[in-house]
């Protein structure tokens, strides 16, 4: 175990910083507050198995490395930056990774202002098959930003949590935004909180594109307090999506989608709040009103308002029993196109409404109330 506080200290460090290095050790922690300062080059938390290193900086302390950070190499590493003015800033290129290596766990939490920068290297949370990696960025002003991409889960499980106002960039150009599974792991990007969590108000997403590898696990998800007047709100394209395995979850409050989503072709599914897409969205089968861990109550909305609702199989609408599933169509260039059957009020009560020109088109059976009971 190995303590090192900072206290408008100066640290420079001309190669390598470990914390938690050595086999089994556990408890080693670097603390820099009070406006200090630390230069290095790689850093290196929770290197080997089994040990535990935590690195804080707070009060708008600052370090600067001109090389790549791994957090839970093989071990545990936390590294949390918080405060205003707190700044951790790469200047160099390379492959950050958050979980890398076999048993590795990596978490990096940015909060109350904090900010995390890279100019030109890539990030990557989950980065070994045998690794777990997230990252948090939560409160007002508090900033994750790099101009490459941002890697969920690469090998390993990989989640990404933007809540209470604290915003993510990623991508500044071709080739570059955020990428689920890039080699066969298991992502969750997250606004709010999780599925099976209280919802807290959303965070932001600046990329110009979400990459949801094909064939492979990536879920987006929206569970958050934000209401109408003041929504969550996505606009990057989503691309490169087949199958299941690539899912978006509108669990709570309002989400305003007014990206390209007509590559996306995973699964929707709205357990509750409003998911509004004014723009694009296609997807390989639908469900509005329906229930899942965490998710009790089932009423969900989906408002395609002036824009175009793609489901290439089929569209449910009150899934379960107790559920409310309601789909409104709404303006001229609204539109709900459905290539398998439509059912509305499956188990539970479901509502389609045509509004102010906007149409639907449906390819197979409507069914409406499908099970007895069902409204």
């Amino acid at each position: 175990k190995a303590v090192a506080t900072l206290d408008n200290g100066t640290l420079t460090a001309t190669s390598v910083i470990y914390v938690g290095t050595n086999a089994g050790s556990t408890g080693s922690t670097l603390t820099a507050n009070n406006g200090s300062t630390i230069t290095s080059g790689n850093i290196f938390v929770g290197y080997a198995a089994s040990t535990e290193g935590t690195v804080t900086l707070s009060g708008g302390s600052t370090w600067t490395s001109s090389g790549v950070i791994e957090i839970g190499t093989s071990g545990t590493g936390t590294f949390n930056v918080t405060g205003a003015g707190s700044e951790l800033e790469f200047t160099g290129s390379g492959q950050h990774a958050i979980g890398d290596g076999t048993g590795g766990k990596g978490a990096l939490n940015i909060s109350a202002g904090g900010v995390v920068t890279t100019a030109s290297s890539t990030f990557n949370v989950g980065n070994d098959a045998g690794a777990t990696g997230s990252m948090t960025v939560t409160g007002e002003n508090s900033l994750f930003s790099t101009s490459n991409r941002l890697l969920i889960a690469t090998r390993g499980p990989g989640t990404v949590t933007v809540a209470d106002g604290g915003e993510i960039r990623a991508g500044a150009g071709p080739n570059t935004g955020i990428v689920f599974g890039l080699n066969g792991g298991t992502g969750k990007l997250i606004i709010g909180a999780d599925v099976n969590t209280a919802a807290v108000a959303a965070g932001v997403i600046d990329t110009p594109e979400i990459n949801f590898t094909p064939g492979l696990s990536g879920t987006l998800i929206f569970n958050h307090t934000n209401v109408e007047a003041s929504p969550a709100t996505l606009s990057a394209r989503l691309v490169n999506s087949s199958g299941t395995d690539s899912v978006i979850q509108q669990v709570a409050g309002y989400t305003r989608y007014t990206g390209f989503g007509s590559s996306f072709g995973g699964t929707v599914s709205v357990y509750g709040g409003t998911l509004e897409v004014s723009n694009s969205l296609k997807t390989a089968s639908l469900l509005v009103g329906d229930t899942t861990v965490g998710v009790s109550s089932g009423n969900g909305t989906l408002f395609v308002n002036g824009g175009t609702m793609a489901v290439t199989g089929d569209a449910t609408l009150g899934n379960q029993t107790g559920t409310t599933g309601l789909v409104t169509v709404s303006q001229s260039a609204g539109r709900l196109t459905v290539g398998g059957e439509l059912n509305v009020g499956a188990s539970g009560a479901g509502t389609l409404t045509l509004t102010e020109s906007g149409t639907a088109t449906i390819t197979g059976a409507v069914v409406l109330a499908d099970t007895a009971g069902a409204s």
